[in-house]
């Protein structure tokens, strides 16, 4: 007599299984397969269960090599690799991916990741014209994303957040002239947005994507010098939101935000104080008196930094560059991901889901 578990139990142990287990299961019967595929609450549930677990994040990397036919790899690797921070170590479990396109691009870069998407950008030489794809590497799915009225040039900066007012997928471009468009999953098309009422441009670093927290994507302007820009995922509105005062000083250079716990956090390098490299994190969301100080890192050398993951140990990951070469480093020293000169890397950390980044054209 066969056994025949509950359809409850089934959803509970599909829910803690990784993704590439839940990819050989979904041709254990159609039911699974659509559940699995094309189950919203079931991909919701699985992806919120992911956000807590450690296992199942993972740091996506994108290396360009200078030297070698091979120009650009992928890898990825579990936090679980990096038991301690403290002092340089090797990883061994990196897995080199499939590129996520055919064609052998000039230049490819990771824009920015979320709830398992990844917003890659393809780059070709002379005309640096770039094709956005939207990818989920746990999956292996790809979407060539639809041309824009403003092709997006080579240091355009983006910003990929959910709009949970309409349980979709948004993604904002920003060009350096400040104009700024959107695209919606279930709409599969961009179209344009009002420009900021002062007509601010943005400060691009060419590393830099733009900050979602608090359904609202951030980022600098040329002429705010004492707040960030603030836009409204859902009613598309903008706002300000206040610098802490050490970004605020004339001797800061490389000022930036990204994102750190849920948490805005601000950053930049003093030149008085001896290239000094400071990041401070917004515990209250818009208020200025919440700005706290995280880490100093004195007398560095660095050409820019962007703080990007914050471990339990209190280090933070930074992605650093400069004209020749650019590294993964923490706060405190070297990275498990070994510095390597003529290459260039960027790194995020990607939580696994099976999220699908394909359109849908509601």
């Amino acid at each position: 007599m066969g056994i025949h578990l509950q359809d409850e139990i089934i959803m509970d142990i599909l829910y803690i299984l990784p993704v590439r287990c839940l990819l050989r299961f979904k041709c254990v019967s159609k039911v699974w397969k659509r559940l699995i595929l094309f189950e919203p609450y079931f991909k919701i549930k699985h992806l919120n269960r992911a956000k807590n677990d450690q296992n199942s994040r993972k740091f996506l990397v994108s290396q360009m090599s200078l030297d070698t036919d091979n120009m650009f790899s992928f890898y990825s690797s579990s936090l679980s690799s990096f038991s301690s921070l403290s002092s340089f170590q090797l990883v061994k479990d990196v897995q080199k991916l499939d590129c996520p396109s055919n064609c052998r691009p000039s230049r490819c870069r990771i824009y920015c990741c979320r709830d398992g998407l990844s917003l890659i950008g393809v780059c070709s030489y002379p005309d640096k014209h770039v094709v956005l794809l939207l990818w989920n590497p746990s999956t292996r799915e790809t979407e060539v994303l639809p041309c824009s009225e403003f092709p997006p040039e080579e240091f355009c900066t983006f910003g990929l957040g959910y709009d949970s007012t309409s349980d979709d997928y948004k993604i904002l471009k920003i060009d350096p002239k400040a104009r700024g468009e959107i695209l919606a999953l279930k709409s599969g098309s961009w179209r344009k947005i009002d420009q900021h009422p002062t007509g601010v441009s943005p400060v691009l670093s060419g590393m830099d994507s733009l900050a979602f927290v608090n359904g609202a994507f951030h980022w600098l302007g040329l002429s705010l010098n004492d707040f960030a820009v603030s836009f409204s995922i859902s009613n598309e509105v903008y706002g300000q939101i206040p610098l802490p005062y050490a970004m605020c000083l004339m001797e800061t250079t490389k000022r930036g935000i990204s994102v750190l716990n849920g948490m805005l956090c601000g950053y930049c390098i003093n030149s008085r104080e001896k290239d000094s490299f400071c990041a401070l994190v917004m515990k209250n969301y818009g208020v200025k008196e919440s700005w706290c100080p995280l880490f100093v890192i004195q007398c560095t050398n660095l050409y820019s930094a962007i703080p990007g993951y914050r471990f339990a140990d209190g280090e933070v990951l930074l992605y650093t560059g400069n004209w020749f070469y650019s590294v993964l480093r923490t706060s405190k020293g070297p990275f498990g991901l070994c510095p390597q000169y003529n290459t260039y890397r960027e790194g995020f950390v990607c939580t696994e889901s099976v999220i699908s980044p394909k359109l849908h054209y509601e």
